[in-house]
């Protein structure tokens, strides 16, 4: 489990991504949870992992609301780092560093 979510006392607001990498038949899928004051629907997506570096992408109109392309990271003992999205002409990539450990809604 990889999460930055965090509540914001003072506006009152949840932020952030949550990833859980799990094993699937055909390879590994995330279970992806991001909110920005809002707390949107999380996802299933397909994920690449070779090694320590994984990708993925997320779809135009994602419920997640996370700007849509492919995203690409390195996994580490204490965090997942993601760059993304990479191949976007309409959004700037961003750097999320998501520690590991539990999630937020435990």
């Amino acid at each position: 489990m990889f999460s930055d979510l965090y509540f914001n006392a003072e506006a009152g607001d949840l932020l952030g991504v949550e990833i859980m990498i799990m094993p699937a038949p055909s390879g590994y899928i995330a279970l992806l949870q991001h909110a920005e004051g809002a707390l949107h629907q999380p996802v299933l997506i397909p994920v690449e992992v070779r090694g320590s570096q994984i990708s993925f992408t997320i779809p135009e109109n994602s419920p997640s609301a996370l700007a849509p392309g492919l995203y690409s990271g390195a996994l580490s003992l204490e965090s997942l780092r993601v760059r993304g999205p990479l191949n976007s002409p309409k959004y700037a990539p961003q750097d999320f560093e998501l520690k590991r450990g539990k999630s937020y809604w435990q």
